[in-house]
């Protein structure tokens, strides 16, 4: 077979460009769209690195929303396969490790169409008349390397050797002290004070004006937009034209807050101009979203709804989709902000259900979406990052560990250098400012970047008994900071979950014997012990991943997952230790399902279906559960196979058999929060307990145990809480 005009040989195999076609003595090779345009652009540059980015630059469009790394990887792959080449003894493709790849091959060019092989197919033209010095010039600028052709060299003056000998000298001084600047110092915390001291419960974004630091609070159980001074003091909530408002961001010229009309921070809300001084709140068009950031230039606003990011004017008027959701509906987009020309935009995709988050970039025209940092076990998730005034660092939060209650991820700040210098290096790894205890999840930088506002978390319990007679609470196994308590069926063993950390432990029930049966990453919760006290079972997840259950000896071990479970919760035994009665994983959807330990089966429940959070009596007799809406609590006779409505009301939580199976045991956490029981044949709730002055924490509101003389145990917070605290660093 004839070469074609304009195609490209090296070994076996001919490349045509003009159709797009790889040969291998004369038969055709099939090779994908992608990895033909990699091979080619090896081939245009045969001898010389072709880097990662140049890939990214050439082949894949900057409004391409895939995944880069993974796309090139896949093509190199395929080229491979295809010329039976090999990674490891490479006849043709080379990989220089985090660089980029080379083509090794000796190629050749068919003679008669160079110049049209140049021109059109786009490969590089071989250079004639060229002098050496040229060719190293060439080199240097990472341009294609000519084909094997005859290169004729033009005589030169020994003067002009020795300018050409200083230049190439006193190049390589320059690159040389280029690459030998010193790296910028890390920067690193220097001080800071704690602002606020209230213990009232704060959330973000936070926003500054240089005077004052602007967070939300939820306030006598409705969320408000409050102040601290920069030098701390008392929080004053600010006069909102809504019974219930968030706050979102500050305007350019500090005049304006950018507020949600809120009842709830995790959904759609109304987005409002506010003046902080008072005057006329002025609605922005119609748009909903659940975050949302001015530009510094005080024309556009960007904002996320669900998954998505859109764009608007500042006015929220024009609004326009910037990336849109996944399709994953439990990826939500949060925290868009802004670069200091208005011209890239940084957000967070969050996992709801996970806490799994990872920051990315997108320009503010929609084009070039991607991960603003690689993946990393020492970071793996990363939000609520901000910029200094001027780009040159930005400051994000990252964990790889989460903690009972919120926020959830045991989150520290870091920060990274993006801009360099003539005279010092940047590095791109980012470095930790902090290291807890106390945590911090969200901030915003002061308007000269001195200063990072921060919102910390501080978290620590007491474990409290509530005296029916003396109606009084008093520290209960010395106080122990522990949640999720659940005692043996002979009385003489609990298990417990440290809060915050999630590790489980179990003692003897005056707190002797402790053991550590589960620690981090794996964060645990919900034990309960076997009938015949020889295994826990619980649930646990790792950052970034799913609910399982798990079971794990009293004696100690690893624990092992309970596969046929899957994302299943809360498994409670039956009182022959045969069954597990749990809530089956479909959201909304979900039933009450049993599985059978021997048989390794699941039933379902019958009429479950929208029921969560089951428990099976210590006699074997019922089964109570919750509706979705945590509204109803319902009882399901398991003889007649019938399910009764024991109570009803707003936000009930926590289901708990008395020893004696008579009785359920249930939280309220709306207006008349406290601990409630019910007789298993019905009749009126009566309440064991108040809480409406108790502070409360744990994994969930509302949580709290029975002991086997069936007293209440809950958890007092003795922690920080959420507080504000100006934190001072070096950024050099």
């Amino acid at each position: 077979m004839e070469a074609q005009s304009g195609a490209v040989r090296f070994g076996p195999y001919e490349v045509r460009p003009a159709t797009r076609e790889l040969f291998r003595h004369g038969v055709r090779v099939r090779l994908p769209p992608q990895a033909f345009e990699v091979l080619r652009l090896l081939l245009e540059r045969h001898g010389a690195l072709v880097t990662r980015q140049k890939f990214h630059q050439a082949l894949w469009p900057a409004d391409t929303f895939v995944d880069f790394d993974q796309g090139l990887n896949n093509a190199i792959k395929r080229i491979r396969e295809a010329l039976n080449d090999s990674s490891e003894s490479p006849t043709y493709i080379e990989t220089l490790p985090r660089l980029g790849y080379r083509f090794i091959g000796t190629v050749e060019l068919n003679e008669p169409a160079l110049a049209d092989a140049a021109q059109t197919n786009g490969f590089a033209r071989p250079p004639t008349n060229r002098t050496s010095v040229e060719l190293e010039a060439s080199v240097a600028k990472d341009e294609p390397p000519s084909a094997v052709v005859p290169v004729r060299v033009r005589k030169v003056s020994r003067r002009w050797w020795a300018l050409a000998a200083l230049a190439v000298l006193l190049a390589g001084s320059l690159v040389l002290a280029w690459e030998s600047r010193p790296w910028y110092p890390k920067p690193r915390i220097t001080g800071g004070r704690q602002l606020t001291t209230d213990g009232i419960p704060k959330w973000g974004p936070l926003a500054t004006d240089g005077q004052r630091v602007f967070f939300t609070e939820t306030l006598n159980g409705r969320e408000t937009i409050a102040a601290v001074p920069i030098t701390g003091g008392q929080a004053v909530p600010l006069k909102m034209p809504f019974v219930q408002a968030g706050l979102f961001g500050i305007s350019p010229d500090k005049n304006d807050l950018l507020v949600a009309e809120t009842s709830s921070l995790f959904e759609e809300k109304p987005l409002w101009r506010v003046p902080v001084i008072g005057g006329t709140p002025r609605r922005l068009g119609t748009i909903a979203a659940h975050d949302a950031n001015w530009s510094p230039d005080g024309t556009r606003l960007a904002y996320t709804n669900g998954g998505g990011v859109y764009v608007a004017n500042a006015d929220g008027s024009d609004p326009r989709v910037l990336l849109p959701p996944s399709a994953n509906h439990r990826l939500w987009a949060w925290r868009p902000t802004w670069s200091s020309d208005s011209r890239r935009l940084r957000f967070d995709l969050f996992e709801m259900d996970t806490d799994q988050g990872r920051l990315w970039e997108i320009s503010a025209d929609g084009t070039n979406p991607h991960p603003v940092f690689p993946v990393s076990t020492e970071r793996p998730m990363q939000a609520f990052g901000d910029w200094t005034s001027d780009d040159t660092y930005y400051v994000f939060s990252a964990w790889n560990e989460r903690e009972s209650f919120s926020p959830s991820p045991a989150a520290n700040l870091w920060a990274v250098r993006e801009k360099a210098s003539f005279f010092h290096r940047a590095s791109p790894l980012p470095t930790s400012l902090t290291t807890g205890p106390i945590r911090y999840f969200v901030h915003t930088l002061s308007p000269d970047g001195k200063t990072i506002f921060a919102l910390s978390s501080l978290k620590h319990g007491e474990l409290m008994r509530y005296d029916a007679h003396a109606k009084t609470f008093s520290p209960w196994l010395s106080g122990l900071s522990a949640e999720g308590v659940t005692f043996s069926r002979d009385g003489n063993w609990i298990a417990y979950v440290t809060f915050p950390m999630g590790e489980l432990w179990r003692s003897r029930i005056d707190g002797s014997e402790p053991l550590r049966l589960s620690s981090q990453p794996l964060f645990a919760a919900t034990p309960a012990w076997s009938p015949d006290g020889n295994q826990i079972a619980f649930i646990g997840m790792y950052a970034g991943q799913s609910w399982h259950s798990y079971r794990v000896s009293a004696d100690g071990g690893e624990p092992r997952r309970i596969d046929p479970i899957g994302e299943g919760a809360d498994p409670t035994w039956s009182p022959d230790g045969n069954f597990l009665v749990f809530k089956g994983a479909g959201g909304e959807t979900g039933t009450i399902q049993i599985l059978n330990l021997q048989k390794g089966t699941i039933a379902t429940v019958a009429g479950s279906r929208g029921f969560n959070t089951s428990r099976m009596s210590p006699d074997g007799r019922w089964i109570v559960a919750l509706s979705n809406d945590i509204q109803k609590l319902l009882v399901f006779n398991l003889r007649t196979q019938a399910w009764t409505e024991l109570a009803r009301g707003s936000s009930i939580t926590w289901p708990q058999w008395s020893s004696d199976s008579r009785y359920v045991y249930f939280a309220r956490i709306d207006h008349d929060v406290g601990v409630f029981r019910v007789a298993v044949t019905g009749g009126e709730p009566k309440r064991v307990v108040s809480l409406k002055d108790f502070r409360g924490t744990g994994l969930m509101d509302g949580w709290f145990a029975l002991t086997p003389q069936n007293d209440v145990l809950v958890l007092h917070d003795t922690g920080g809480g959420t507080e504000i605290y100006a934190l001072t660093w070096e950024a050099p």
